[in-house]
C-alpha cells in the first residue's frame, strides 16, 4: 500500500470526536445498554474497514521463525558428558605446587595485614 492509499484509508475511517462521543452518548442513554445484540449491530453500523490492519499486516510482516528441531542422540550424547579438565601450562608438577602455596599463603596474610616478616614476633598484629 502506497502512501496515498494510506492517507485515503485513514481519511475514509475518520470519525470525528464530537460525532464519536455523540453516539456513544447515545448508545449508552438507550435503554438497550445491557443487550450484547444491540451493541453489536451498534459497533455494525459505524462501517469497520480492515483495510488498514490488512495493509499494515502485509507491510510489516514478521519473517516466520524456524520451528525447533530437537538435537540428534548424537548431539544429546555430547551434551550430557561432562568436559576433561585441562592445564593452561600442562601438568603440574611438585615445584608449581608449592610455589602456588606459598604465593597463595603470601596473599591471605596480606589480607590479613601481616606484611612483614617477624612482626608476630615482635608483637604487632
Amino acid at each position: 500500500m502506497d502512501k496515498s492509499e494510506l492517507k485515503q484509508t485513514l481519511h475514509d475511517q475518520f470519525v470525528p470526536l464530537e460525532k464519536a462521543v455523540e453516539n456513544k452518548l447515545n448508545y449508552l442513554q438507550s435503554d438497550d445498554v445491557f443487550n450484547t445484540e444491540n451493541y453489536a449491530a451498534y459497533t455494525d453500523n459505524l462501517g469497520e474497514d480492515d483495510s488498514l490492519e490488512n495493509a499494515f499486516n502485509a507491510a510489516v510482516s514478521a519473517p516466520a521463525k524456524p520451528m525447533y528441531q530437537a538435537p540428534s542422540p548424537e548431539e544429546m550424547r555430547q551434551m550430557q558428558q561432562a568436559p576433561q579438565p585441562s592445564y593452561a601450562e600442562g601438568t603440574p608438577t611438585q615445584d608449581s605446587i608449592s610455589s602456588h602455596k606459598q604465593n597463595m599463603a603470601a596473599r591471605i596474610a596480606a589480607l590479613r595485614g601481616i606484611s612483614m616478616p617477624g612482626d608476630y614476633l615482635r608483637g604487632k598484629r
